[in-house]
């Protein structure tokens, strides 16, 4: 929860993190993101397809489903961009 990324740089982190065997295995990342202008970035991505969609609003809170995931990796992925001081992760 908490996580404020680059509008632009939002995809390749997600894909990032998907594809990186040190997170575990990733089977969907869902929520959404703040975006520039109070719009929001719907995420629905599984290895098969990427739904990102431009929301009129939204809360800041991404769900890693999978198994064998490793928080800190996830985080490491998320916190080198993120700009919310009060990043959560759980």
């Amino acid at each position: 929860m908490h996580i404020h990324l680059p509008d632009e740089r939002i995809p390749e982190i997600l894909q990032a993190m998907l594809n990186d065997p040190n997170c575990g295995t990733i089977y969907r990342i869902k929520g959404a993101l703040p975006l520039k202008q109070n719009r929001w970035l719907s995420i629905n991505l599984t290895q098969k397809k990427a739904e990102l969609q431009t929301v009129s609003n939204g809360q800041s809170v991404l769900i890693v489903i999978g198994d064998q995931l490793h928080r800190d990796a996830l985080d490491a992925h998320l916190k080198v961009e993120n700009t919310d001081p009060d990043y959560v992760s759980i």
